[in-house]
């Protein structure tokens, strides 16, 4: 965000700034980043889970494993400007 200030660029104002960490220090930020949690935990423990069952032998078709995220609205997105 410091880049675009620099460049004259205002967030949100003119752009909207979203970190895709999680990152509780993004409070700090000026101005405060909006984040998007991802569940790192819920992530590692299906790999595992898959990695096991590759490892007892299972047949493994192909799927799908959605884990919630978490929008964490902060000042660094704003409306679309018209």
């Amino acid at each position: 965000m410091q880049g675009l200030a620099s460049l004259g660029i205002a967030v949100p104002d003119q752009v909207s700034v979203l970190g895709m960490d999680g990152l509780a220090q993004g409070a700090f930020f000026s101005p405060a980043l909006t984040v998007l949690e991802i569940p790192m935990r819920h992530i590692g423990s299906a790999a595992v889970d898959l990695v096991r069952d590759l490892g007892l032998g299972a047949h493994m078709p192909a799927r799908r494993i959605e884990l919630a995220c978490r929008l964490v609205e902060r000042k660094s997105c704003g409306p679309v400007a018209r």
